[in-house]
């Protein structure tokens, strides 16, 4: 990573990462911990006014190095990991069986949206703002949605939880992943379907149009634009066929075989609008699979695990795209990012077909 002045700050940036989604992987079980005893709307609240905490500190001291604010970034990360295990709690309270996936995919929906409207709303006025300016935009927004998180009702749905009683550790209601083939299987596939096509995006994003394509300094924007294109299509196509049958027998490792299956074509073409259309289908892919997997395991897992499997699902998949991420970034400047593309899904796919030829026992046979 270059600045203006050709100072490079690829180091900065894996540090960034790592302090965010690396270190919160370690403190998972302090982070379940928290929804063992808590309302999970009470957590999510507290989460929205610590960030809005954090982003005021952030903005007022003053930065010397990325080393300065790293304990700020760890706490980031531990509360951005808290609030999306603490979505994924409330959605799974809410709505039982296959209503879930519809609810994921809504939810999934309107992120997209809010973060394809906040991505042009930055890029327009970003540069005409100072720190402080910034920094009170995003507390606004950490502001609204603890309003919004405040609104829940889950007096009902909470009792489930049984919110307050002596519990399990985290690692032993994680027992449930061994007990159950299936449960555990699916949150493997989560996890490794996460971190390595999440992870190649975060790389690919900036390096593939401008090194690989030959576009000009909009490619970036050009094919992030495409990829939420992409989410958003996969995302709406999950909530439509909910139910159906043909549909559920479609094998989540197809899916994610297809998925890396696009990668590779964006490899294919020298034309940077055939490679896109690949990549738009790749990330519509990848989307399907995200949803329906994180649905799947939500409805699957006994409600007293739920916290801390949301968790271990949520710092597993993040910790691991981050790791891919690096990786993926210092293979493209070594060996180049087709040699990481075709590294990463040929890894990936190999792990798909032999998860494809292991039969799933028949006591757990669920669709």
């Amino acid at each position: 990573m270059l600045d203006d002045r050709g100072v490079d700050h690829a180091g900065d940036a894996a540090l960034v990462y790592a302090a965010q989604w690396l270190v919160p992987l370690f403190l998972a079980p302090a982070t379940s911990w928290l929804f063992n005893y808590n309302s999970p709307r009470l957590v999510l609240i507290a989460c929205e006014l610590g960030g809005v905490l954090l982003v005021c500190l952030i903005g007022s001291i003053e930065i010397t190095g990325i080393t300065a604010i790293f304990p700020l970034l760890v706490v980031r990360g531990l509360i951005d990991v808290a609030v999306k295990s603490g979505r994924l709690i409330v959605l799974r309270l809410q709505f039982p069986g296959e209503r879930l996936k519809q609810a994921l995919s809504i939810n999934s929906t309107s992120f997209v949206i809010g973060l394809a409207v906040a991505g042009l709303m930055a890029s327009a006025i970003v540069h005409r703002l100072d720190l402080w300016s910034v920094a009170l935009i995003s507390s606004g927004c950490f502001a609204l949605a603890a309003v919004a998180y405040a609104s829940l009702n889950l007096s009902a749905a909470s009792k489930e939880m049984a919110v307050g009683e002596v519990r399990p550790s985290w690692w032993r209601q994680l027992s449930v992943l061994r007990v159950d083939h299936l449960l555990r299987r699916r949150f493997m596939l989560f996890c490794l379907l996460v971190a390595t096509m999440q992870g190649y995006h975060m790389a690919a994003r900036t390096v593939f149009p401008i090194r690989d394509l030959g576009m000009d300094a909009s490619g970036p924007a050009w094919l992030q634009s495409i990829a939420i294109a992409g989410v958003l299509l996969g995302s709406i196509m999950v909530a439509l066929t909910v139910g159906g049958e043909r549909v559920s027998k479609i094998r989540d490792e197809v899916i994610g075989l297809a998925g890396y299956a696009m990668m590779l074509a964006t490899w294919l073409f020298a034309s940077p609008m055939i490679a896109l259309g690949f990549y738009f289908v790749f990330m519509c892919l990848h989307e399907i699979v995200f949803v329906r997997l994180s649905a799947d395991v939500m409805a699957d897992c006994p409600m007293e695990a739920v916290p801390a499997v949301s968790v271990a699902m949520t710092s597993g998949s993040l910790g691991g795209m981050t790791l891919f991420t690096i990786l993926a970034g210092w293979g493209a400047d070594f060996a180049g990012m087709a040699n990481v593309c075709l590294a990463i899904s040929g890894m990936g796919g190999l792990l798909l077909m032999a998860s494809l030829m292991v039969p799933v026992p028949r006591s757990e046979g669920r669709a």
